[in-house]
């Protein structure tokens, strides 16, 4: 089970959200790079999960969580680059997308939905 190494309260979920409220606060390049980065890190990491997950089914949590947060990702990733409002997702699909992810799952839930959210400002 996934929550059997999950823990409770990560030192890199307080960072994460302190990057998002220090962006929404202040936009400077260094913390929009730093966020993208960020965000298309889970994205590409999720093409590994989903390598290692393949035919795995003990890893099928993982491989949920991991999808979770590379959509999220990839929906927040427009806003935080400073893309047009035609070029970021319909704001409906993006709360149906934060409100999937908000389902725990494994016993886990993913814990930077929140913020992400603040980041596409829902």
């Amino acid at each position: 089970q996934l929550v059997d190494v999950a823990t409770a309260d990560p030192k890199e979920l307080r960072t994460f959200n302190a990057s998002v409220d220090s962006f929404l606060a202040r936009p400077t390049n260094e913390r929009r790079e730093s966020l993208k980065r960020e965000l298309k890190g889970w994205i590409s990491n999720h093409r590994e999960v989903q390598r290692l997950a393949a035919g795995n089914p003990a890893l099928s949590t993982l491989l949920e969580h991991s999808g979770r947060m590379s959509e999220l990702a990839a929906s927040a990733l427009p806003f935080v680059e400073g893309k047009p409002s035609s070029q970021k997702p319909d704001p409906a699909e993006a709360k149906r997308a934060v409100k999937r992810s908000q389902s725990p799952s494994g016993y886990c839930e993913l814990g930077v939905v929140p913020a992400l959210a603040r980041l596409m400002g829902l």
